[in-house]
């Protein structure tokens, strides 16, 4: 291939980019119509499409886009909580991390989801029981043994993806000051003993994503949760 070829297939690469990329406005101004949160939208996501276009490689570029036009139709977050959770990813004085379960039904009470094992989570701490372990630790645990932290492209697909039919994402975050470069913890205080079982302390615990039926994923924070079970307590 001689200088001209080799410029002209550069020049049609640049094309076919800028058209994905007119694609990926398109979805996300439909997202932004639908109350939805676009998997487009999250930082991982712009941010790995940013690189291929700086490689200039449109093969590697349409790999991506259409991984994440796979992900975009399951992606299911009202447009507040898909942003709230983009900026606790980007917030760079915390790593922040996700546990996926099922808790059972869940009901309404004034606009707040309400369930038992929910409130017991946020109130006394998530157990650990990653990988089957629900003792206490004598080694300086992970931060992967019982979360996912959220810290790249595939921890996005992590959070989206659908796992054990759960409808129930934790969302916690710790200060990096206290997580290693390899998410391991530098102290143990980030486990409460409750019986001789490990709990993650709920001072970690910032709030829950709801997955209900026939409605948007909506996060709730502690405060919300809390406040219903004080409601409920007083009548």
């Amino acid at each position: 291939m001689n200088l001209k070829e080799w410029i002209k297939s550069k020049r049609s690469l640049d094309k076919k980019i800028i058209e994905k990329r007119a694609h990926v406005a398109d979805t996300v101004l439909v997202a932004m119509a639908e109350d939805r949160y676009s998997f487009f939208e999250f930082d991982f996501s712009r941010d790995l499409l940013k690189r291929m276009e700086r490689l200039n490689d449109y093969g590697k570029y349409e790999f991506f886009y259409n991984l994440m036009a796979g992900w975009d139709e399951v992606c299911n977050f009202d447009r507040e909580t898909g942003e709230y959770l983009n900026s606790l990813f980007a917030d760079p004085n915390y790593v922040t991390a996700i546990h996926r379960a099922y808790l059972g039904p869940v009901r309404d009470i004034d606009g707040v989801p309400s369930n038992e094992n929910i409130k017991s989570i946020v109130e006394d701490g998530l157990i650990n029981n990653g990988h089957g372990m629900q003792g206490v630790f004598d080694d300086i645990p992970s931060l992967s043994l019982t979360t996912t932290p959220m810290t790249s492209f595939g921890d996005l697909i992590n959070l989206v993806g659908s796992y054990k039919d759960n409808n129930v994402t934790v969302i916690l975050q710790f200060p990096t000051e206290e997580v290693d470069v390899d998410l391991s913890f530098k102290g143990k205080d980030v486990y409460i003993n409750n019986g001789g079982v490990s709990y993650i302390d709920p001072k970690y615990i910032k709030g829950v994503v709801i997955k209900q039926e026939g409605s948007r994923d909506k996060y709730y924070s502690k405060e919300e949760l809390l406040g219903t079970k004080q409601m409920e307590m007083g009548k």
